[in-house]
């Protein structure tokens, strides 16, 4: 990679699956040996930040890579800031550290989810494992999806992630979408979705996250986002894709494994690794989709979960 800096003026494109299952990767205290600390800066909205920062070298090779970014759009994801950094370094990706990956990824953040706030305390937890496909994520969404429509009559709660294609090996944590008339009402639906034993970790312009709380383990993922929005048209998209075609299928499936190998300490390097395959999918994907009449309504020829 050739590390010479382009600012550009035009901004990148929406990119609502570039992190499909983006999660916070770290903790609110840790010594400095074992990664980045946080504190809280309004203890009222429960914000947090970081107490340590990038090195001035880490914060202009960020600078350079938000105007790729900018340039380009979403096919400059993390991986590409950390291979920029450990060029800059004149190291591999590999030698860069996992604190030093962590307090790049937690930096990226805003670039990558504009408008990104912390909420709850992040956790730390990597240990990437992608497993067989199990017949209890089905049943497992089955029973979450009973709870969630009966607290949220309104809301449209859909099955998606890896665990929602059949016989696709996945991490073993279900991800469930719930899709609402206006994402900023959270006061509408926050509390009720925060009864299956989850809490809201970061908001953006896009959608807000909501994950089990240290130390209970990572097994459910809750994403909610605004009905109609493109968010929620891409991961449906890419998973009735990937449920109808099986040559895409495999290759995401071996790009998931060879991720959870490399990057298996590091869960935004496991999920920006298949960046550019998602985006290539999302491509063939929106080219079926408009020969086949495909739509995200349940009432489409995409069906739902």
């Amino acid at each position: 990679m050739n590390f010479s800096c382009r600012s550009g003026t035009s901004p990148g494109p929406s990119h609502a699956l570039d992190a499909a299952v983006t999660d916070v990767n770290a903790v609110i205290t840790r010594p400095a040996s074992s990664g980045p600390s946080w504190t809280t800066t309004t203890p009222s909205s429960r914000r947090y930040r970081q107490v340590m920062e990038l090195s001035s070298v880490d914060r202009e090779v960020m600078d350079c890579w938000v105007a790729r970014r900018h340039e380009h759009g979403r096919s400059v994801g993390l991986i590409e800031l950390y291979e920029m950094v450990a060029e800059r370094s004149g190291v591999q990706v590999a030698g860069l550290t996992i604190e030093r990956r962590q307090l790049l990824a937690d930096a990226s953040e805003s670039t990558l989810w504009p408008g990104f706030e912390r909420v709850a305390p992040p956790r730390f937890d990597a240990n990437i494992v992608v497993v067989p496909p199990r017949a209890e994520w089905v049943d497992t969404f089955r029973s979450l999806s009973d709870r969630l429509r009966a607290a949220l009559p309104n809301a449209r709660v859909e099955h998606v992630g890896s665990t929602s294609v059949p016989g696709m090996a996945a991490k073993p944590i279900v991800d469930v979408m719930v899709s609402v008339p206006n994402v900023a009402d959270e006061d509408s639906y926050r509390s009720r979705i925060e009864e299956l034993g989850v809490v809201l970790f970061t908001r953006d312009d896009e959608h807000r996250f909501f994950c089990a709380p240290v130390p209970e383990p990572r097994t459910l993922h809750v994403h909610v986002c605004a009905a109609g929005s493109a968010f929620e048209r891409e991961h449906l998209l890419f998973r009735d894709y990937l449920r109808t075609h099986d040559e895409d299928a495999e290759r995401y499936e071996a790009m998931k494994l060879s991720a959870a190998e490399q990057w298996s300490d590091d869960r935004f390097g496991y999920t920006y690794a298949k960046n550019s395959l998602i985006i290539d999918i999302l491509d063939r994907a929106e080219t079926w989709a408009h020969a086949s009449g495909w739509s995200e309504f349940p009432h489409g020829g995409g069906g739902g979960s």
